[in-house]
This record gives structure tokens, sequence and C-alpha cells, in this order.
């Protein structure tokens, strides 16, 4: 009896001291939040830029957006881009596992000279923006923040001229 008394005090203490550390919360710089359009991507007549805001008004509320603009450079051709992002959240790759998907994939078609940009009053075309984060978090609201976004399977397709 005594020998087991010793044998399960060995093991307590071995569980207690092997017991997992809680994970410290490191913090994840979001994009930074600017005004201004930076050129992201120029690729065969198409020119994306990109800037972050904060959106609150009646469609969209407490959010953090990133913003895009795609323009069509060309003066005669229509072009088509179409594009997948990948989205690191908390510098962790959050859709790399699925990025190849169709709710990752995006199109858009662009006259010459048309350009397409999203303001934030709506998230209604998710092909010109992504979410960041919110900006005032509430119980039960998730610490997820983008860190950074990455363009790929990109490709510009030339639909004909226009006149």
């Amino acid at each position: 009896m005594k020998r087991r008394l010793i044998i399960f005090s060995a093991f307590l203490v071995l569980a207690f001291s092997m017991q997992a550390h809680p994970i410290e919360n490191v913090d994840h710089d979001p994009i930074e939040i600017t005004d201004e359009w930076t050129a992201l991507i120029t690729l065969n007549g198409i020119e994306v830029e990109y800037k972050v805001q904060e959106c609150n008004n009646q469609n969209v509320r407490n959010q953090v957006l990133v913003l895009f603009r795609f323009k069509n450079t060309s003066d005669t051709e229509i072009k088509t881009f179409n594009w997948a992002v990948k989205e690191f959240r908390n510098d962790v790759c959050a859709n790399c596992d699925y990025v190849e998907s169709q709710e990752f994939q995006r199109s858009l078609t662009l006259s010459p000279g048309e350009v397409l940009e999203g303001d934030g009053t709506s998230k209604m075309d998710k092909r010109v923006y992504l979410f960041c984060h919110f900006i005032e978090l509430v119980p039960g609201m998730s610490e997820q923040t983008l860190t950074n976004f990455e363009f790929m399977n990109m490709e510009v397709i030339n639909q004909g001229t226009q006149k």
C-alpha cells in the first residue's frame, strides 16, 4: 500500500510539472490604416491599388476593411482579371488550405479606362474589399486581425477591342 502511495504521489508530481503552460497573448500588428491608395499590382494593363479604412456607416458597422481599386489602363482593350487572395490572420495563413476553392476565386471585366473601386459603404461585392478586424470588440468576438494578404493565380484575359 505504501509503495502504491509513493508511485501515485510521484505520478501526480510528474503530471503537474508537465502541465502545459498557457500560451502568452501575442500582439499581431494589423495592416496599417491609410487614406491613400497604394499600388499593389500592375499586370497586362490592369492596375490594382488598395487602402485600409475604418468603416462605420449604415451598411458596414464597426469594421476595418482593405479596399481595392481596379483600373483597366488600356484605351481600347476590354480586359478580364482573375485572381485569388491569401489571407494572413494573426500572421498565419488563414485560407491556404482552400484558397483554390471557388469561394476565394475572383473575376471582373473592365472596359477600356474603367475603374472599379471599393468605398467601404457596402460589403455586397466581395471583389472590392477584405475584412481586417472589428474596430471595437464586444464579448464573444474573435481577436483575429488581417496582418497581410497576397494576390495569387492572377490572369488577365483580353476580351477584344472597344471602339
